[in-house]
């Protein structure tokens, strides 16, 4: 009997770690697709727990990572948006993180990326409408586009 209880929880370790090994998932995450796999929840939260203790689940650690990877194409206010919606009731603090990791100077790199060669102000129109979009500031947007006296 024992040894059947050992062998479901190497089961549980490896499906974890395997899923770990292709991408880095927030603990809830990596909770419901085990449970999807049909494991326990007392199994789940063992193994999350010790997972945890040896560094390969940080939930903070991913978050910061998907909101660099977001920061290339969206601004503060849709990554936020994003976020908060998809981890609605989570606990997680959005707006801190969000402030603390996306800088102006990454807004910026993303605004010069996208806004080579436009120089008419027809095309920066249709830029500065997309950014808007996106979330990024309007006053950011209007001062890399060199559209300062720019009105809506």
């Amino acid at each position: 009997m024992k040894e059947i209880k050992e062998k479901k929880k190497i089961g549980i370790y490896k499906a974890a770690t395997n899923l770990l090994a292709r991408k880095a998932y927030l603990s809830f995450e990596l909770s419901d697709k085990l449970k999807m796999k049909g494991y326990k929840s007392s199994e789940i939260k063992k193994t999350l727990a010790e997972l945890t203790r040896y560094g390969y689940i940080s939930d903070v650690k991913v978050l910061e990572s998907r909101i660099k990877k977001l920061a290339t194409s969206y601004g503060p206010k849709l990554i936020k948006a994003k976020l908060n919606y998809e981890l609605r009731g989570r606990g997680f603090d959005i707006d801190s993180m969000v402030a603390d990791l996306v800088t102006d100077e990454m807004q910026k790199d993303a605004i010069h990326k996208r806004a080579k060669g436009a120089l008419d102000m027809e095309s920066k129109r249709k830029l500065l409408s997309s950014f808007l979009r996106k979330g990024f500031s309007r006053d950011l947007c209007l001062r890399e586009l060199d559209m300062e006296s720019f009105f809506f």
